[in-house]
């Protein structure tokens, strides 16, 4: 067994990620060894780059190890909502995954929701989302069944549906205050003040109206009418 120096081992490292070639090692990763032991720092721009980084190098001849400490480089301006968008679009483009696969994004970390046939799938769908400018981690709840139910297959998870309930209240032509939504499991539970029995009874049924929920716990209450506000005017 051939043995390389520290210094050895950086260069055939840095030589292999620049044949590579899916990560910019331009002023962002730094690549240094000790005992063979290889540590990546610096920045990347998806989950997907910091994996694909490590695999390349530990196919490297020479290194015992690898500690992977690069992070994923958000510059502070990629919302959770707008790394959900990128997901679902780079998902969309792939045709049978599109209409089981979707996920929920919080903190960067991407939790995939959904079905697929086989592990093959699965491993698509993390690859997929790991490779999206800004995603720190993909998490996968994937079920695997070898037969899938087409149409709505996917399910709706309860923060989705929790996003779904409160669009559907924002365009009633009334304000709900102090307004709370929650699902737990598809049942939603609403809370706050409306003004008539009337206004608490459409914001049930509009609740109620979001494809996925299974049921409402409507716990709206009725504010005395010298508390009322009126009515939302020229509204667009």
């Amino acid at each position: 067994m051939s043995y390389l120096s520290d210094e050895e081992l950086i260069g055939a490292v840095t030589r292999a990620l620049a044949r590579d070639g899916r990560v910019d090692l331009s002023d962002v990763v730094h690549v240094s060894a000790q005992n063979g032991v290889v540590l990546l720092t610096g920045t990347v721009w998806s989950a997907g780059q910091k994996q694909t980084a490590e695999e390349v190098v530990r196919r490297v001849r020479g290194v015992a190890n690898v500690q992977n400490e690069l992070t994923v480089a958000t510059e502070g301006e990629i919302s959770d909502a707008e790394l959900e968008a990128a997901v679902l679009a780079a998902l969309a483009r792939q045709p049978v995954l599109a209409p089981r696969v979707g996920c929920v994004v919080q903190d960067g970390v991407v939790t995939l929701v959904g079905h697929v046939r086989d592990a093959a799938e699965e491993e698509q769908a993390i690859r997929i989302g790991g490779s999206v400018r800004g995603v720190e981690q993909v998490v996968s709840t994937l079920e695997i069944a070898e037969i899938v139910p087409e149409g709505n297959a996917l399910p709706i998870d309860d923060p989705t549906l929790v996003g779904k309930v409160a669009d559907a209240l924002d365009k009633l032509a009334f304000d709900v205050d102090d307004r709370v939504v929650r699902v737990d499991q598809g049942v939603a539970s609403i809370a706050g003040r409306v003004r008539t029995e009337h206004e608490r009874e459409c914001a049930g049924e509009a609740a109620a109206s979001v494809p996925g929920i299974r049921a409402v716990h409507n716990r709206l209450a009725v504010r005395p009418a010298s508390g009322a506000r009126s009515s939302r005017q020229g509204e667009t």
